[in-house]
């Protein structure tokens, strides 16, 4: 009897064993870990490693020293000064292509803001904005068609040059349906579209008023806007479609930032147009 016993809880120890490990497979047989979430390994490490895309004065690259520059250069870095985090700028990719890099994990954050579209929603969580743009309709000095503004633009004679998979693809296909698209790949920048413009290979595109009196001011007299503001947009920075901790975290410390003016300040250091988000105050019932 007592030999029994001995071979039974063996036995059930065993079978314990075994169901614990197999609690632990998944379907295809290997066995499953916790994933591990940009924002824990961002605590853990006290690191934000960053994808960014160039577009001045955004944010820009030394093309002899590699160094980084530009307000949303300033405001992340001020962000990680805020959170006691060390800021890497990690990898530099495309308007285009900067989800797919937030997907794989090999950055934490896009740390160049974006203007928000359906394809971008669907894909990424975004911050609240950072800071807000008018855009603008950009032409050529000398073409004299757009005496009543931009409205025309909806007709397929003419041509708008646009970074295929960016926001200015969904502006053409939004605001001017009929127009003929010239798409520049994902790896191209504003400055690339407005040299399109300035060629002649297009004839309009869309960007922040900032960028084109950056662009204007060593491009004198070649370009130049065209009617009203188009639109509004609210520049947000993005994370992995799951990371709703970290999008927190870092909404968290842009209301901070604001509420202390540092985002205003750090605008009014660059040549740009973009206005600073207004100061979240709390009232007394919400206290």
């Amino acid at each position: 009897m007592r030999q029994y016993k001995k071979e039974l809880i063996i036995m059930l120890g065993f079978m314990i064993v075994l169901a614990f490990f197999f609690s632990g497979v998944n379907k295809t047989g290997s066995v499953s870990q916790e994933k591990k979430t940009a924002f824990s390994r961002v605590m853990k490490t006290k690191t934000l490693r960053c994808g960014y895309a160039t577009w001045a004065p955004f944010l820009k690259k030394d093309p002899k020293t590699g160094a980084l520059s530009g307000f949303n250069y300033e405001i992340i870095e001020a962000m990680g000064r805020e959170l006691d985090l060390k800021i890497e700028w990690a990898e530099e990719v495309g308007f285009g292509n900067y989800i797919e890099g937030l997907k794989a994990g090999r950055y934490d954050a896009m740390c160049q803001t974006v203007w928000p579209d359906a394809g971008r929603l669907k894909n990424a969580l975004v911050t609240i904005p950072v800071h807000y743009h008018k855009v603008n309709v950009v032409a050529r000095a000398d073409d004299d068609r757009f005496s009543e503004g931009w409205k025309a633009l909806n007709d397929d004679d003419y041509k708008v040059s646009v970074i295929d998979g960016d926001i200015t693809d969904t502006i053409a296909k939004t605001y001017f349906p009929k127009a003929q698209e010239v798409s520049l790949p994902q790896s191209a920048d504003a400055s690339q579209m407005l040299m399109e413009i300035e060629t002649g290979k297009a004839d309009v595109t869309f960007v922040d008023y900032g960028f084109f009196q950056d662009y204007n001011r060593t491009n004198p007299g070649k370009l130049k806007v065209v009617g009203d503001v188009l639109r509004v947009y609210g520049s947000v920075f993005s994370v992995a479609n799951d990371e709703i901790q970290l999008k927190t975290m870092m909404d968290n410390t842009i209301i901070a930032l604001t509420n202390s003016g540092r985002i205003e300040d750090i605008l009014k250091e660059f040549p740009t147009t973009a206005m600073a988000p207004s100061p979240t105050y709390v009232s007394s019932s919400e206290r």
